[in-house]
């Protein structure tokens, strides 16, 4: 019994401990990690897809984003289709491939990197630092004065290929100092060096280029002193066990081709001479075109006294870390006005007298490997003016409004705020000839009138520099109407729903003649006591989603929208049920991604979880090259389905969905439909057919 009882406190201290260890490494990875007071040795400066970095002493992995600093003794490593770059304080580049990893550590004030797996290019050509040194195992590689890739093509074994500068290799048996165009293969036992003697220039290895279509024309450019011809082979993994596309460049050395946008791999090789080339990458990636947005081209902007203010703005994208604008007063640019580096994707300018300009941008990618992008020349004119500019109106003429709206200040007349008038001359009056107009001088561009009597006004507007010139008068009239009411157009009043789980019930209600912020209450009982939703607009309308079946009240209040906030109006309430939420149909058989060997079959069997519905209807989709074909459709009212007819059916993919209809008050409805994916497959076969006849037969196989 002692002995039960010791092994019982131990089962206990050990489960206690199985949790609380359990609870530790929750709280870890949940966390959000900080630097602290950890030394940061660079930052990454580009990514693309699953980046993760592990700080020294941690063993759990975080997602790492472009511009996230590196810090001292940091591990990087890179997922599958995913590349980084990342740049050191000494502007020393390091570029990982995908399935990399790598150990940075600055501890002695020199870089020491620990590669691990994959492959990785270096790049201090203009380090202030000026030697790398990579370690991997027991052999090193210090990286003089330019770049080298470095690919582990084992546990042990390294490809070093140097583009620029020297690198000198240390192994337990030696070292070798290697200059540029050479390459090495490092095992335990040996060192190969081999000079290159075929050149990839273009595409350069690890470059990014981007594709504004769905085809990207890509030239490769190569360079080799034999004279036999040269064959281009392409692929998406760096083995090549699959050629994507291959091309004869015979005396030429570059040819042209048109890829989609993927990652990429390149060598040529030299068959009568038994020659191949090293390995470089390339990655096509589809972005928007660089262009502007505002201003238009052609566009033509007045001033009368000051220069006009013209607002230049363009796409943004993650590949580029800046931007220069250029404008000239040529289409050549050689006589240029305005020309900056701009950060941001936007900028204002009021440099430009009278005259007719032309405007460029140039992006500055994230990194040297992404190729700079140029947008189309767009044109603009300044032209001055004789006269000054004649006020314009933001309120529309001849509109409408409420007594309430002008008693709560709630209807404004604006007009565009125009930088060349220090103040803004306004007249008011209920007769159109302004004989009897109040006059009144303002330095904005609104005023909100004083009137509240029903009837038409009428408003005149003229602008006045600060040299005391005056503008032409613009005029306004608008009409003063009796109090209306606001109504709900939808839901109607007694409405009834069935909705999906995901389904939204529309809101809207009609428009007010008068600023206002718009508060929509739902409550499960008509004197709104609790309120169930409420929600905030400033349109007539609104869309709320996650209801539970049940009756519901709803009114929508209008808020003035100065600071008050007091109610100015509100609907009268109106109801709705909510009768059933439809839950998709459960998918049994084929399991989601199941693969089904159809070799010996003589049907194909779906089976679903039955529900109480009017019927199924059930559809078969199989995947091609150009999406999704309709190949079988059904309604059942049971809940299976057998195809009997294989022929429909091949090896491939294929996707299957079943959705409900159900029928209530002479309503039907159907539920979200549910998808299942399933991959058919069929076993090769060489078995003889076994002849009916007992007399000879010869059968002819096929070689």
């Amino acid at each position: 019994m002692k002995s039960w009882n010791k092994n019982r406190t131990i089962i206990a201290v050990l489960l206690l401990l199985i949790f609380l260890f359990s609870l530790i490494l929750f709280w870890d990875l949940r966390r959000r990690k900080d630097i602290g007071d950890r030394k940061i040795i660079g930052t990454i400066i580009y990514k693309q897809k699953t980046i993760q970095r592990k700080f020294d002493g941690d063993v759990v992995w975080e997602k790492i984003t472009k511009d996230t600093p590196v810090t001292n003794r940091d591990s990087i490593r890179t997922d599958d289709d995913s590349v980084v770059e990342i740049r050191l304080n000494d502007k020393t580049e390091i570029s990982m491939d995908e399935n990399s990893m790598i150990v940075l550590d600055f501890s002695n004030d020199k870089i020491d990197l620990d590669f691990l797996y994959g492959s990785l290019k270096a790049n201090n050509e203009i380090a202030e630092n000026s030697k790398l040194n990579i370690k991997s195992g027991d052999k090193s590689i210090e990286l003089g004065d330019g770049n080298a890739t470095i690919t582990k093509t084992s546990d042990k074994d390294l490809n070093l290929n140097v583009e620029k500068g020297t690198a000198l290799v240390k192994t337990k048996n030696g070292e070798r100092k290697l200059g540029q165009d050479e390459q090495a293969f490092i095992s335990e036992s040996k060192l190969d060096v081999t000079k290159q003697t075929i050149k990839l220039f273009s595409p350069k290895d690890k470059s990014i280029l981007i594709s504004t279509a769905e085809l990207q024309t890509v030239s490769f450019l190569i360079q080799t002193k034999s004279k036999e011809d040269s064959i281009l082979e392409i692929s998406n993994e760096p083995s090549f066990k699959k050629i994507l596309k291959s091309a004869n460049m015979e005396s030429a050395k570059n040819i042209s081709i048109s890829l989609k946008p993927l990652m990429y791999f390149y060598r040529v090789k030299i068959p009568k001479e038994k020659l191949i080339s090293n390995i470089s990458k390339f990655t096509i990636i589809k972005d928007e075109k660089l262009k502007f947005s505002s201003p238009e081209n052609s566009q033509k902007f007045y001033y009368t006294e000051k220069n006009p203010l013209i607002s230049f703005s363009w796409r943004e994208s993650e590949n580029e870390k800046a931007y220069q604008l250029e404008i000239a007063k040529d289409k050549n640019f050689s006589d240029i006005v305005y020309k900056q580096d701009i950060l941001k994707n936007r900028i204002s300018l009021d440099l430009f007298s009278e005259g007719n300009y032309f405007a460029k941008l140039t992006s500055i990618p994230v990194t040297s490997y992404i190729e700079p992008q140029k947008s189309e020349i767009l044109s603009f004119s300044v032209i001055k003016n004789k006269e000054l500019e004649k006020i314009k109106f933001l309120t529309e003429n001849k509109t409408k409004t409420t007594k309430l709206a002008l008693e709560k200040k709630s209807f404004l007349v604006s007009w565009k705020q125009n930088p060349e008038y220090k103040n803004y001359e306004v007249e008011i009056s209920d007769k159109s000839d302004f004989s009897n107009s109040k006059k009144s001088l303002t330095n904005i561009n609104f005023f909100t009138p004083a009137f509240n009597s029903l009837g038409e006004y009428f408003v005149k507007v003229r602008g006045i520099t600060g040299s005391k010139e005056y503008s032409e008068f613009s005029s306004l009239q608008f009409t003063v109407k009796e109090d209306t009411k606001i109504n709900f157009i939808s839901p109607k009043n007694g409405e009834e729903f069935y909705l999906n789980d995901n389904s939204e019930i529309l809101f809207k209600w009609t428009k007010a003649d008068f600023l206002s912020n718009s508060n929509l209450e739902i409550s499960t009982d008509p004197e709104f006591k609790t309120i169930y939703k409420k929600m905030s607009s400033t349109q007539n309308f609104v869309s709320i989603k996650d209801f539970i079946p049940g009756n519901f009240h709803s009114r929508v209040k209008l808020i003035s929208s100065d600071e008050s906030n007091s109610e100015i109006i509100r609907t009268e309430t109106i109801s709705f049920k909510v009768l059933k939420i439809l839950k998709p149909v459960n998918l049994i058989k084929p399991k989601n991604l199941e693969i089904i060997d159809l070799t010996n079959e003589n049907s194909l069997r779906f089976d679903w979880e039955k529900m109480e519905c009017k019927n199924y209807i059930f559809e078969l989709f199989q995947k091609t090259d150009s999406g999704e074909k309709l190949i079988f459709k059904e309604t059942t009212k049971d809940n299976y389905l057998e195809i009997k007819d294989l022929k429909i059916l091949d090896e491939g993919k294929f996707q299957w969905q079943v959705k409900a209809k159900l029928e209530q008050n002479g309503k039907e409805f159907f539920t979200p439909s549910s998808n299942n994916f399933f991959s058919i497959s069929l076993k090769e076969t060489n078995d003889v057919p076994t002849p009916i006849n007992p007399t000879k037969q010869h059968i002819q196989r096929k070689k």
